[in-house]
């Protein structure tokens, strides 16, 4: 293969691995300790893996159905004032008989979506044309975000080993070649983003007996992401009462614990 060959994909595949082996070069360097170092590359590997698996899906289509009046022509999206007028409009825009769901986080997302670099062709504010890869692009980043909060969360439940490979293989599943693809999928994304978001700012705040200021207003970002970008976001409402029942309570500290405290016939053996 020729080095002409060789496509923006895996140049960007190619760029990403070695960011991940810099950035461990520097810790090594740095004699940061192995723990951290693998802070580093696990998220670095999730990164890979969703550029890996969705990469090339996200270049083979023009908008679909739905993404041609929830992205492409949508007035909030397009218009330069959007960001102020998409608070006061329904998701469609009054182009639907179903006028009941209001999702402003999600149209923000893409309002600032198409201004970003090569996200869209930009004239006197007004979005003339917006170009779908670099939309799946974001959905992308939105998915790699989401499996490594999911990890964090998981990690303060179970062993990090668990809850990295539960994250991978929530990543990976097929399913989420439909929220690659179709661009209106990031609805979900965003709203199980704020989910997953919220809880863990939670989990924290139970795990150290009470909030903290940045805890608090983490917590509040991630529920407004929820509510706003999607009518599921309201499962973060029983999730949390349920985690909050639970309170800092750790199964896997707590057999743990239970192992390291010498038994009755080991403390006799030790005489």
């Amino acid at each position: 293969m020729t080095l002409a060959a060789i496509e923006l994909p895996h140049f960007l595949i190619l760029a990403w691995m070695a960011g991940g082996a810099i950035a461990l070069w520097i810790a090594h360097r740095l004699k940061i300790r192995g723990q951290y170092q693998i802070n580093i590359l696990l998220p670095m590997a999730m990164g890979l893996v969703v550029f890996t698996l969705y990469m090339n899906t996200r270049n083979n289509y023009e908008f679909m159905i739905d993404d041609i009046d929830i992205v492409e022509t949508h007035p909030d999206v397009t218009s330069p004032d959007g960001w102020k007028t998409l608070w006061v409009h329904d998701y469609w825009r009054g182009r639907s008989t179903d006028n009941h769901l209001y999702r402003p986080i999600t149209i923000l997302s893409y309002w600032v979506n198409a201004r970003l670099p090569m996200g869209g062709l930009i004239k006197d504010g007004h979005a003339v044309e917006v170009y779908p890869r670099y939309f799946r692009g974001v959905n992308m980043v939105f998915l790699a975000a989401l499996g490594w909060l999911l990890a964090l969360w998981l990690n303060t439940y179970v062993q990090q080993t668990a809850a990295w490979l539960a994250a991978f293989l929530f990543v990976a599943h097929p399913s989420h070649a439909i929220l690659i693809n179709y661009v209106v999928g990031r609805a979900d994304l965003l709203a199980v983003l704020g989910i997953v978001g919220f809880l863990y700012a939670q989990r924290l705040a139970l795990i150290g007996h009470g909030w903290r200021w940045w805890q608090g207003m983490l917590a509040m970002l991630f529920a407004v992401i929820a509510f706003g970008s999607k009518e599921t976001g309201v499962i973060l409402l029983p999730a949390a009462l349920i985690q909050g029942w639970i309170g800092s309570r750790h199964a896997d500290s707590e057999v743990t614990d239970y192992i390291r405290q010498p038994t009755t016939h080991s403390r006799i053996a030790t005489v």
